[in-house]
């Protein structure tokens, strides 16, 4: 790897995921033992990242981590990875618990961390940096470095879901793919979302609808449907990281290749990561590059 390549920052999320696989939910005075799960690191600004990493670039991550065992633990394995955390100490790492069925899953959040210092964060150079990724937590520090990185003529990329700062965010995005649930929540046609976006700035940027694929646009692009990977239900383990991996992805393609792919192609290789994610129980490991090129290489050359 070039190490004169900028590293991008992420901002967002960080807890510890407990995914398991059970034939149902105890009910009430019921005992009840879980086929199998899963202990890994989770959040959506946290995953992206780690998605990105291993796809062979440098970046950097804000997140709350823990002053317990779990976030000391975490700190050695972002390190050990190659991501340099920028941590807001909160006292405990929160814990949620997930259980997936096929593309369906519940999840059900632990509280909100508490800070130890509420209103500090790090507030980092532009300069130093590539590009900027957001998934809406962390509200005061993915605000603050969303309107410097914009002021510098940086991309600013947004997982848009529906969290009370999404539009305030979308003012400062130039990437901008939205969750099919935060775009129901608008109540719009996808041609009117795409010309309010546009309005804001936004130059790339869409709808993901998990396996019916990506509604997108771009630059001279209006509006194009793309499908999404096929993966057979049999082979269908958890969607947990899956739109996570999509987005860190996105990143890496348009910062390692630009132009040099259409963007159709940088859509083709960002879903196909979030499609090996969905093969796996957990989102414990994200793919490496020689991992997705087997399958990603026969996609790019016919969509070119």
């Amino acid at each position: 790897m070039d190490r004169k390549i900028k590293p991008a920052l992420f901002v967002g999320g960080l807890v510890f995921d407990l995914t398991r696989d059970t034939d149902h939910w105890p009910g009430r005075n019921e005992k009840h033992t879980s086929n199998r799960e899963v202990r890994c690191m989770g959040g959506g600004g946290t995953n992206s990242a780690r998605s990105y990493r291993q796809l062979g670039l440098p970046c950097t991550l804000i997140a709350p981590l823990g002053l317990d065992g779990i976030g000391k633990d975490y700190r050695s394995e972002l390190g050990n990875s190659g991501i340099q955390i920028l941590p807001r100490d909160v006292y405990e790492t929160p814990i949620n618990i997930v259980r997936p069925k096929g593309m369906d899953r519940s999840l059900e959040r632990g509280p909100e961390p508490i800070y130890v210092n509420p209103e500090e964060f790090p507030q980092e150079d532009p300069a130093k940096y590539c590009r900027l990724h957001l998934d809406g937590k962390e509200r005061q520090a993915a605000l603050y470095h969303a309107r410097a990185f914009r002021a510098k003529g940086l991309d600013v990329s947004l997982d848009a879901n529906p969290r009370l700062n999404t539009e305030e965010l979308i003012e400062h995005s130039t990437i901008v793919f939205a969750s099919h649930s935060y775009f129901a929540t608008r109540g719009e046609s996808f041609d009117d979302f795409f010309a309010f976006l546009r309005s804001k700035g936004v130059w790339f940027g869409g709808v993901t609808m998990g396996e019916r694929g990506v509604v997108w646009f771009g630059p001279g692009i209006s509006r194009e449907d793309t499908d999404a990977p096929h993966v057979p239900h049999e082979q269908i383990e958890d969607t947990s990281g899956a739109g996570d991996g999509f987005h860190g992805a996105l990143q890496a393609s348009l910062e390692t290749c630009g132009t040099s792919r259409s963007w159709k192609q940088h859509i083709f290789f960002a879903s196909t990561v979030g499609a090996m994610m969905v093969r796996q129980f957990g989102n414990k490991h994200y793919p490496k590059l020689e991992e997705v090129q087997g399958s990603l290489v026969p996609r790019l050359a016919a969509s070119a």
